[in-house]
């Protein structure tokens, strides 16, 4: 124990760090520790294989941050909510100094109060939870990492305060936790993810998949429940059936993306086979009328063709110059015909 470092969140000598709900009849409180939502023993798979998220020697460099900036930090203090309705007496804690302990940071999807929060858990029994804010994004990697067989535990100093209302003492806790890109660098690589979401893709049926795509290849209120219900048979994606937009896999937002540039593939692709085929088409028909003798004023009147197409035409199919042949032997024929008549 490192008391000095604990201590530094309580830099008022007895003051709590935060504001203890006075007034409260003992009643009250034990009836707000029971409303308390303690998890379910299938919310957590058991393993004996932890990963530390951050420790204690990380933990030391730093203290509570207002607005942290994530992109910097690997990790930053936050208070653990809900202490006060959990008895200092469950892990025989008395007042006085702060202790550092390591936690455990347990995904609860089966919490009726909010099925994406994190619960704080000491030596297997509930401290508090983590901000709603943090949880609603950290909720699905740290369920990810324990049903790949990690216990996710982290750094975290606690300390217990005597209520006089209620006769008994609470703890205050403070838990060091990663930031989402530390957090990411334990998750497998962003690309195999994105792979697992290909299934979920092909096994919409095509009335969703079509209002998706008239979504501009986005979710959306009419799709997301469909979506969700589909995901239901893909465990691996591990994804709440609560799920809202805001919180839904970005890796599945990359799958739409795919989907939309193979589209515009298949498009481009319909387009130039259509060109191609309408080429075919022309040239034939000149090579036709070529061999009929018509002039080429006759051949864009009767195929519809602008100068310019019937000309390239011409040359890429090596025939301007039986064109060119047919309209001077036509020319001399005339001039024949009409010496023959002055005559």
């Amino acid at each position: 124990m490192n008391a000095t470092a604990a201590d530094r969140f309580w830099r008022n000598d007895d003051a709590d760090a935060r504001t203890w709900e006075a007034g409260i009849s003992p009643a009250e409180w034990r009836r707000l520790c029971r409303g308390s939502y303690q998890r379910k023993a299938s919310e957590l798979v058991e393993t004996f294989d932890e990963l530390v998220l951050v420790t204690h020697e990380e933990s030391r460099s730093s203290g509570f941050i207002q607005d942290p900036p994530y992109d910097t930090l690997t990790h930053t203090w936050v208070a653990a909510r809900g202490t006060d309705y959990a008895p200092a007496s469950t892990w025989n804690l008395e007042p006085g100094a702060a202790r550092e302990i390591v936690v455990d940071l347990v995904p609860t999807p089966l919490n009726p109060h909010d099925p994406f929060a994190v619960a704080v858990e000491w030596e297997g029994k509930k401290l508090g939870n983590l901000s709603r804010g943090y949880a609603a994004h950290a909720h699905r990697k740290l369920r990810i990492l324990n049903l790949t067989g990690y216990r996710t535990t982290t750094a975290a100093v606690v300390r217990a305060f005597y209520r006089e209302e209620i006769g008994e003492a609470t703890p205050e806790g403070f838990v060091a936790i990663p930031t989402f890109k530390r957090l990411d660098s334990f998750l497998p690589p962003f690309e195999i993810i994105v792979e697992t979401f290909r299934p979920l893709w092909d096994a919409l049926s095509s009335q969703i998949k079509q209002k998706i795509i008239e979504d501009e290849y986005h979710l959306s209120e009419r799709t997301i429940r469909a979506v969700l219900k589909a995901g239901l048979e893909f465990p691996e994606l591990v994804l709440h059936p609560k799920t809202e937009l805001h919180n839904f896999p970005v890796e599945f937002d990359y799958v739409l993306r795919d989907v939309r540039q193979a589209d515009v593939r298949a498009r481009r692709a319909v387009r130039e086979a259509e060109k191609a085929a309408q080429w075919k088409k022309d040239c034939d028909a000149v090579t036709e009328l070529v061999a009929a003798g018509l002039a080429r004023n006759q051949m864009r009147e009767k195929l519809g063709l602008s100068e310019n197409r019937l000309r390239t035409i011409l040359v890429e199919t090596g025939q301007n110059s039986a064109v060119a042949r047919t309209r001077a032997d036509g020319g001399r024929a005339g001039e024949g015909r009409t010496r023959a008549s002055a005559t």
